[in-house]
This record gives structure tokens, C-alpha cells and sequence, in this order.
């Protein structure tokens, strides 16, 4: 479970700052069907969603803002929470778009800002696996009774993951064709930042260059640089919190043996369907020097022990009961869960993320 969208809305980790403030952008809208909206355009920011100015489309489904742009940033036209559509704007943008009152993110065209017209492209795949998953998903509400039930959602979910995975090819070729605009921020918020590293990295340092000043970049290079301190072969950083009991326990504490670092809550989904697998994994290895330790975002101490004695998770727990703010989240950059870490002997990162067969065959290859 994502600690916030993995698509559109994961940008408001980001934040621009201000310096010339005498240069104008324009936005020029024609909304169908509109029914006399009133239309805002945001700024997304590190600690907030800041409205910026606002127009009431007109009759003919007309509107018109100008609004000062210090610099390039990511904004947001909404007319209702859910229904909105992303913009990159910069000084002396002349935007014109136009959309469908009703969905404007899925009916949205956009000229006159580069940036915003890749924002665009890029939209168009992640329209494409919204639209997939609502279809598979009601699929599967039509035969969750039916005693196939579980043959026919794994069958769905292997057709997702492969939407899914040509979604996140589309991504990669989109960053590759655009490694130094602003857009490709966008880009990468909808890859595994374990697995497309590499990426980030290219990204991190392309915009570095065009953009030093920048406080999205800043966020972004500060991202990379803990994610460099948590490489395949560095020490796992210490964790010491307390246990079920209210004892603290600290992760080096299984210094030795081959330990499972899984992050989880009680409250997420994903989390409690993975782990019946993770028991099973438990059960096998648990005898040939493996160990597990739950680090659970609970924040809700009766809410988390239900959930260990009904899942039969009788390894080690702690958790600060801290929900998002634990202190775990920051220092393992942790950004949805579940999320694994896997450790030696000696405390030192051999894998991440992994889960099901992968980890299977990770834990066969060393404990063999």
C-alpha cells in the first residue's frame, strides 16, 4: 500500500521555489459540459497544495488565468478533489487546453508548455492502467463467489502485472527519450525506485544540472542520497523499538543469522494478503539460521496484536505505533508497504522488496 498514489498524486513530494516574481503565465481553457465551474489552479508543494488563483468558466466554457510563475513547478487545475489534470508551468507559459468538465485528466489536451505537453503523454498510459485495473477489478467482483474465485483472480492479476509491466516499459522509454525535462519527474514517481535506480539516478542528475536551484530537484537528490546509503552490501541501518510487550529490541540483537525485515500494518491490505506466504517461508527456513523481525506502521497497539495472533506471525514484532511517522520510514526510505529487507550474518543489505517466489528462491539460494 502506497503511502501516496504511485501516480498523479505521489507529485506533491515535490515543492518549487520562488525567485523573480514578474513574469506571467497565461492559461487559456475551453471546458465541455461545464455548468458554470468554478476552476482552481494549484501549486503542489512539499508540505502543502496551495491555491493560486481561481476563474468561473463563463457560458460558452471559457476561462482564463494569469498567475506569476517564478520558475518551473508542477500545478494542478481542479474544479473538484477528484477531478483535476497536471500541468508543469514555467515563466511566460502561454497555455491553452481543453477538456471535458465531467473527467478532465482523461479527456484533457494541452499546448503551449512543453513540459505540460509531456505531462500529457505520459497520462495517456496512466489512463490506460486505471482503466485496466477498473476493468479487471469488476471481473472480479462478478465472480468473487464463485468457487473458482481464486483461480480466476490470480488469472486477473497475472493479466494486470502484465498491463502493469508495459506500463512501467512506457515510462522508461519516456524518460529516455526526455532525461532532461521536468516532465521526467513525473516519470519516475511511477517506477520501483529499487529497480529503476539507475533511472533515478540519470534524472537526479540531468535536472541537477538544469535546474540547481530548484527545490523539486533538491527533494529528488535528497531521495537519492539515502537510497545510495541503503545499497546492496551496506549495513542495515540499526532499528531498536519496542516489542509487543513494550520491551525494546534492536535488530542487531539477531546479528548471526539471515533475517527478513518485514515492514508492514495491520491496516494494509496488501500486507495481510502476503503474508500467509510469509509464514510458509518461516515455517521452511526457520530451522537453517533465518529469521524475521516485523516492523509494523501500526498505529493502533490492540489493532496491531490482533492482526500478529490472526496472521500466526510468531516471530519478533515491534513498531513505534507511529503510523507514517515512525521513525523507521525515514531512515529505510520507505515509501509503501509491504517492503522487505533482507539481511546476512553480519547485518549487511543482500536484497529488497522482495516477496512470493522471489524471495523464496533468494532465501533457497542462500540457506541451501
Amino acid at each position: 500500500m502506497k503511502k501516496l498514489g504511485l501516480f498523479i498524486l505521489s507529485l506533491v513530494t515535490f515543492a518549487c521555489s520562488s525567485e523573480d516574481s514578474s513574469k506571467l503565465v497565461t492559461i487559456n481553457g475551453k471546458l465541455e459540459n461545464s455548468k458554470g465551474d468554478t476552476i482552481y489552479l494549484e501549486e503542489l508543494s512539499t508540505t502543502s497544495i496551495n491555491i493560486k488563483d481561481s476563474a468561473v468558466v463563463d457560458k460558452n466554457g471559457e476561462f482564463e488565468i494569469r498567475v506569476k510563475v517564478p520558475q518551473i513547478g508542477f500545478y494542478r487545475l481542479k474544479t473538484k478533489p477528484n477531478n483535476f489534470l497536471i500541468l508543469v508551468l514555467d515563466s511566460l507559459d502561454k497555455v491553452q487546453m481543453k477538456a471535458d468538465a465531467s473527467n478532465l485528466a482523461q479527456t484533457y489536451t494541452v499546448e503551449g508548455s512543453k513540459n505540460s505537453k509531456l505531462v500529457w503523454e505520459l497520462n495517456k498510459h496512466q489512463v490506460n492502467i486505471y482503466n485496466t485495473q477498473d476493468s479487471l477489478q469488476k471481473i472480479y467482483l462478478k465472480y468473487q463467489n464463485n468457487p473458482l474465485a481464486d483461480s480466476i483472480g490470480k488469472e486477473l492479476e497475472n493479466s494486470f502485472n502484465t498491463v502493469l509491466q508495459s506500463f512501467q516499459e512506457n515510462v522508461r522509454t519516456f524518460i529516455r527519450k526526455n532525461p532532461t525535462e521536468f516532465a521526467s519527474l513525473l516519470g519516475i514517481e511511477n517506477l520501483d525506485a529499487e529497480k529503476d535506480f539507475a533511472l533515478y539516478q540519470q534524472v537526479e542528475k540531468n535536472l541537477s544540472k538544469r535546474y540547481p536551484n530548484s527545490e523539486y530537484i533538491k527533494s529528488l537528490s535528497r531521495r537519492v542520497s539515502e537510497m545510495n546509503k541503503l545499497n546492496i552490501g551496506t549495513l542495515a541501518p540499526e532499528i531498536r523499538l519496542q516489542d509487543t510487550k513494550r520491551n525494546f529490541f534492536s535488530l542487531s540483537s539477531l546479528k548471526g543469522k539471515i533475517v527478513l525485515i518485514d515492514f508492514w500494518a495491520s491496516w494494509c491490505k496488501p500486507c495481510r494478503a502476503e503474508n500467509p506466504n510469509v509464514v510458509k517461508l518461516y515455517e521452511k527456513y526457520k530451522g537453517k539460521g533465518f529469521e524475521i523481525l516485523g516492523v509494523s506502521l501500526d498505529k493502533d497497539q490492540d489493532a496491531w496484536l490482533k492482526a500478529i495472533e490472526e496472521d500466526k506471525l510468531v516471530w519478533k514484532h515491534v513498531s513505534d505505533l507511529a503510523f507514517w511517522n515512525s521513525i523507521v520510514v525515514q531512515l529505510y526510505n520507505i515509501t509503501g508497504i509491504p517492503y522487505t529487507v533482507l539481511i546476512d550474518k553480519e547485518g549487511k543489505i543482500i536484497a529488497k522488496n522482495l516477496r512470493g517466489t522471489e524471495l523464496e528462491n533468494k532465501l533457497e539460494e542462500i540457506l541451501k
